[in-house]
């Protein structure tokens, strides 16, 4: 295998020569045609679909031990009509012949070449991971979609004969739980797989693999939007352009992954808080609006989201009914650059220099030195809340 030509591309995959496997991942690499099949079948009595996901095997060259889509390859020169750009047919032809080598997946009965959809296609490099080492990735990845027939058994045990020096495990997953272990720890995915995420692509992938499955009337138009570029003509390769090839896309992947960053920091947060609103609370108040949180149905940490929000809102009501209470009593409010430089009346002394009785000194009930104790009212309370436009009127028996 590591003698196969590989097709080498300019940066707009117009082919320019071909090269061995091994020069094309060695240092630097040549940039040169790929593939990402993706995989897909209907759960039963749902309308939902799973992703086959593999794992690379620990053997591998390249990014071991990692997961990814169904199958990732090259066509090559080798093999008869790989080469083809017509309707992307010698890409598609590459798919049938990988994942029949790397998964035992028939071609013939199990995946037919009518039924692999060529989407759009990437541009990425990357080098090698979790091993560092003189080998890279450096691609135009053409992304192709195939649904499953009902017809076709889908079990792993039969559906399978999985290769063992190709791929180390395989799964079924659907969307939701690929996110959610992107988020927690998304370096168990190849990088391609990793920019797929996080360029949206995978999300839309979803959404046109469930629209061809239910022949939804929306398949049409998802259809058209994905695989045809800005001119709405398709191209000699199938119609997708290139996407990820400029330093815009680039920079947005770029900033995507500083938010999923984020992102996995303030999840790591919520999980040491333990806010004042307990999560049973708020998940009493989100199922009481419809909101459904269990496994499969929604987010449990969308309750603790709610009660530190809650939290922060009470405590910034309060704040403001503090600061109104001081405006009402001539205390400092906090709201000067430099409070100390605000000259103060002195208070008055005897003859003897101590402060008369209720100017200076603690009295009983009035707090601090020269301060009275709080004591919030209903009018402090009411000017806080019509700060934030939230209109309270007291009710008529206190009026």
């Amino acid at each position: 295998m590591a003698n196969d030509n590989c097709i080498v591309v300019d940066n707009r995959d117009n082919a320019l020569s071909v090269a061995t496997k091994s020069e094309c991942h060695f240092k630097e690499g040549l940039l040169h045609r790929a593939f990402s099949l993706f995989i897909f079948r209907q759960i039963p009595n749902s309308l939902d679909l799973e992703l086959l996901m593999q794992q690379r095997s620990s053997s591998k060259l390249t990014f071991p031990s990692l997961w990814t889509n169904t199958c990732c390859s090259h066509p090559c020169m080798n093999y008869t009509g790989e080469a083809e750009e017509r309707d992307a047919i010698g890409v598609r032809r590459a798919a049938q012949r990988k994942a029949e080598h790397e998964l035992g997946i028939d071609s013939s009965r199990q995946l037919l070449l009518e039924n692999i959809h060529f989407l759009t296609r990437i541009k990425y490099s990357s080098p090698n991971e979790p091993v560092k080492n003189d080998w890279c990735e450096r691609e135009v990845d053409y992304l192709l979609v195939s649904v499953l027939p009902a017809s076709v058994n889908s079990d792993l045990s039969t559906f399978l004969n999985v290769n063992s020096n190709e791929v180390a495990g395989t799964e079924w997953a659907r969307e939701d739980s690929i996110n959610t272990t992107f988020v927690n720890n998304s370096r168990i995915y190849t990088p391609w797989f990793r920019k797929i995420i996080r360029m949206g692509l995978l999300h839309r992938i979803f959404n046109w693999a469930g629209a061809k499955a239910t022949n939804s009337e929306a398949f049409t138009s998802l259809d058209k939007k994905m695989t045809l570029g800005e001119s709405n003509n398709p191209s000699r390769r199938g119609g997708a352009s290139l996407i990820g090839s400029s330093a815009a896309a680039d920079e947005a992947a770029t900033q995507d992954s500083k938010d999923i960053e984020l992102l996995s920091e303030l999840y790591r947060r919520m999980d040491r808080i333990q806010p004042t609103i307990p999560d049973r609370v708020s998940t009493v108040l989100l199922e009481s609006a419809g909101v459904r949180l269990n496994p499969g149905e929604g987010d449990a940490r969308l309750a603790r989201l709610i009660s530190l929000a809650g939290e922060k809102f009470i405590t910034d009501i309060l704040t403001d009914t503090m600061m109104h209470w001081n405006l009402s009593n001539g205390q400092n409010t906090g709201l000067l650059a430099n409070p100390t430089s605000v000259q103060s009346t002195p208070a008055s002394k005897d003859t003897s220099g101590n402060p008369l009785a209720g100017q200076g000194g603690k009295q009983a009930g009035s707090g601090t030195a020269g301060k009275p104790s709080p004591n919030l009212t209903m009018e402090n309370l009411l000017a806080a809340l019509r700060d934030r436009n939230i209109p309270v009127a007291r009710p008529p028996y206190y009026k």
